[in-house]
């Protein structure tokens, strides 16, 4: 069972919700939900086990790694670069 993440949980900041909302379809706030992983920055702890793809600044897609949950993400590639939750580790 998936817990469903509701708009008020994303990690966007309060005072640009009523923007996000305005001009976002409810297709697009849906698979923002549904992607809680997406965008982790190097130095943040993993929250989920599994393999993260690398993310380029561009959108071009780079090595994947493994990662634990609660360790460190380790440096990209590139700046600005961030990671992707491609693959959970099933335990």
């Amino acid at each position: 069972m998936s817990k469903t993440t509701t708009f008020s949980e994303m990690s966007i900041p309060a005072a640009f919700r009523h923007y996000v909302f305005k001009f976002c379809s409810q297709k697009t706030l849906e698979n923002m939900a549904k992607q809680p992983n997406s965008g982790l920055k190097p130095g943040q702890a993993t929250p989920t086990s599994g393999q993260y793809q690398q993310i380029g600044p561009r959108g071009g897609k780079g090595p994947e790694i493994t990662a634990v949950q609660g360790k460190i993400l380790p440096p990209t590639d590139k700046p600005g670069s961030t990671y992707t939750l491609v693959d959970a580790t099933k335990h």
